[in-house]
């Protein structure tokens, strides 16, 4: 129950940065088809992104390290940074034993060489755990609600590609869940070739 009471401290922590971080970049301004120069090529300052890749966690109701994949979808409404996602997990590729489904609020910054996040917010959980009784083992499926943050990092090969990797932890009725993932960036933020004149350049052109 304490390391419950400590995660869900944590995730709010995370939670009211985020939302406090985002409202002090509203008041900065706001265009949409905003656009910075790297290297002679176009790229949205305001875009979306995808990260995807295997990793592992820990649970606290299980003996032993779990492998897990997960999947996340980052947009943003206007500076609001918000992400939907999945993940997955079990003791091998073959045996997943625990699903979740994420909808999360955040922080995002990003430089043409880096692309820090951090998000947190409600969860779906599923899953299955054996139960004995009598001596007789057998399965016993759940699904239930939660709380999920992660803290994402990664280093840029491209402007709109990179890598890196993800902390994260979910809170829910029946376990604590910490991991890490090593996950690829994609981002849509390219739009072509730099030009002589560009009107939705507002930010200094970078090398």
């Amino acid at each position: 129950m304490k390391t419950k009471i400590q995660w869900f401290i944590i995730i709010c922590c995370v939670f009211n940065f985020t939302a406090k971080t985002q409202n002090t970049e509203i008041k900065a301004g706001y265009f949409k088809k905003e656009e910075l120069h790297v290297q002679k090529k176009r790229y949205l300052v305001h875009n979306n992104y995808i990260t995807i890749g295997p990793g592992y966690d820990l649970s606290n109701i299980k003996n032993t390290v779990q492998q897990s994949i997960g999947m996340d979808l980052h947009v943003h409404v206007r500076t609001s940074q918000w992400l939907a996602g999945a993940f997955m997990s079990g003791e091998n590729v073959g045996s997943t034993n625990y699903w979740q489904l994420h909808a999360l609020y955040g922080y995002r910054k990003e430089t043409p060489l880096f692309n820090f996040a951090a998000y947190a917010g409600p969860s779906w959980n599923s899953g299955v755990l054996t139960v004995v009784y009598q001596g007789n083992k057998s399965a016993l499926f759940y699904n239930d609600w939660g709380a999920y943050a992660v803290v994402k990092a990664h280093k840029k090969l491209l402007y709109d590609i990179g890598l890196g990797f993800e902390l994260y932890a979910t809170l829910t009725k029946r376990q604590v869940i910490s991991g890490l993932r090593v996950t690829a960036f994609f981002s849509n933020a390219y739009k072509g070739k730099q030009m002589n004149y560009n009107p939705n350049l507002r930010a200094k052109p970078r090398i």
